[in-house]
């Protein structure tokens, strides 16, 4: 997965490349909710990014179904962007993803 943070003030700025999904958390009943996205660094550390206040979730799909991106947008208008990498038919043999 790679994350990118858009804003009018910051343009495009990378923040995590091509790194193992650990989890995304969404900590929606407090007074300031948040969504937390962890990834895996080849360390064995986690690398995290946090969205304060979302605002509006959105998943961007293939014509085939499969997610590709994820898209939260927060109250100061900045939009995390989270990229997914997905296996095609070339990805898999016998059906079977390969290993990545």
């Amino acid at each position: 997965m790679s994350l990118e943070i858009v804003g009018p003030s910051l343009g495009a700025q990378p923040q995590i490349r091509e790194l193992p999904l650990r989890g995304i958390t969404a900590e929606t009943d407090s007074p300031r909710p948040v969504i937390t996205i962890a990834a895996a660094q080849a360390d064995g550390e986690q690398i995290t990014h946090v969205i304060h206040a979302p605002t509006e979730v959105q998943i961007e799909q293939t014509n085939e179904g499969a997610d590709v991106a994820l898209q939260i947008r927060s109250g100061d208008g900045t939009a995390s962007i989270l990229r997914f990498r997905t296996q095609t038919m070339a990805d898999s043999v016998d059906g079977m993803p390969r290993p990545v």
